[in-house]
């Protein structure tokens, strides 16, 4: 196990303060640290990183993608519509449609004063708005990247809902069985 106190080093050109180095640490997986000494004071530390990419899995595919999204301030809305339609035509996702269906209103009649009075009303009106986003033919690490993007950018009250609707393969006790192939006798 390789440990060691340094004051100062550097990370792939930038400084970082780190206490203690341990080449064996179990937290970190698929690290290999190599150290090159650059002078007295300094080290520079480099990880090579071992991927392995997957190529054998195929990627999911969905077939329809809705992102409904309801919030109380109309601006805020239209607003996050231009910055999901933006995201959209970064990332390639050409078939899309957005939808504004009418808002709801939820009214409350409460008394004016808390004792008395029954005959004075006040009426109160709470309105939500919403905007579907209906995307069609993603792929799975295009749908996760995006979700994963405008999810982290939604705006402060406002609340959203995705449907994924995932492509499968027909199982195997549903497909027709094979052909065998006939043998003619002579």
């Amino acid at each position: 196990m390789l440990q060691r106190t340094s004051p100062s080093l550097l990370v792939e050109g930038q400084r970082r303060c780190m206490t203690t180095l341990q080449a064996d640490d179990k937290n970190i997986p698929h690290e290999h640290p190599q150290k090159d000494i650059q002078g007295g004071d300094q080290e520079v530390l480099k990880l090579e990183i071992d991927t392995t990419e997957d190529e054998d899995i195929p990627d999911v595919l969905y077939s329809h993608l809705c992102i409904e999204v309801k919030g109380h301030d109309i601006a805020v809305l239209d607003s996050y519509e231009k910055f999901v339609q933006l995201a959209s035509k970064c990332l390639g996702l050409t078939g899309y449609s957005v939808k504004r269906p009418k808002y709801d209103v939820l009214r409350r009649s409460l008394l004016r004063s808390v004792h008395i009075f029954k005959k004075h009303y006040v009426q109160y009106e709470q309105r939500t708005y919403y905007r579907v986003f209906n995307f069609t033919r993603t792929t799975g690490s295009t749908a996760d990247t995006f979700l994963e993007y405008i999810q982290r950018n939604l705006p402060e009250g406002v609340a959203m809902k995705v449907t994924k609707h995932r492509l499968e393969a027909l199982p195997d006790h549903l497909k027709p069985p094979k052909q065998k192939e006939s043998i003619s006798d002579s």
